[in-house]
């Protein structure tokens, strides 16, 4: 997490929860759903799953955070019991969410992502959702930012740009 008050930064687009992250304004900017997809090839050739057990027999290209150098578990809404963290077995790890989607669209295994960073791929059907069935855990990204008085016009011109296309997020 940047620290604003260092004056390096005047705002950071964050996903996730800033329970950490004391003396900072939040901003909610979108909402965003999480996808299971991979390449019609993949799918194609190993079938989809339809269940989040059955990742288990597949390929799977996780996510490694550079910042503390775990691999995120995937996330999926149960409609009995509410969330299910799910900790990949990975076939390929990468730190580097654009990686991941070029290596699902080559056909590597299925990646779980933000909905935003594939709706071309999507929309290109150079990758297909799988697991429709079962949504994943809705995300916040949020604008952060000093307090209001430390924000000069350029930054607030930001800010409303950012509000104005926050549709590209959700």
């Amino acid at each position: 997490m940047m620290d604003l008050a260092d004056g390096t930064f005047d705002l950071v687009l964050r996903t996730g929860g800033l329970e950490t992250v004391p003396g900072h304004h939040r901003q909610l900017l979108a909402r965003f759903s999480w996808l299971v997809c991979g390449s019609p090839d993949y799918l194609g050739r190993r079938g989809a799953p339809k269940t989040p057990l059955d990742l288990r027999a597949h390929d799977v290209i996780a996510f490694r955070n550079q910042h503390t150098g775990l691999v995120d578990a995937w996330r999926f809404t149960d409609r009995e019991n509410g969330i299910t963290r799910w900790q990949p077995d990975p076939a390929v790890v990468l730190d580097d969410a654009n990686a991941i989607a070029a290596a699902a669209v080559a056909g590597v295994g299925l990646m779980w992502t933000p909905s935003w960073l594939v709706r071309e791929a999507i929309s290109s059907r150079s990758l297909v959702p799988a697991l429709s069935d079962w949504s994943c855990e809705p995300m916040d990204i949020s604008i952060v930012r000093r307090p209001q008085e430390q924000n000069p016009e350029r930054i607030r011109k930001v800010i409303a740009f950012l509000i104005a296309h926050a549709q590209v997020f959700a």
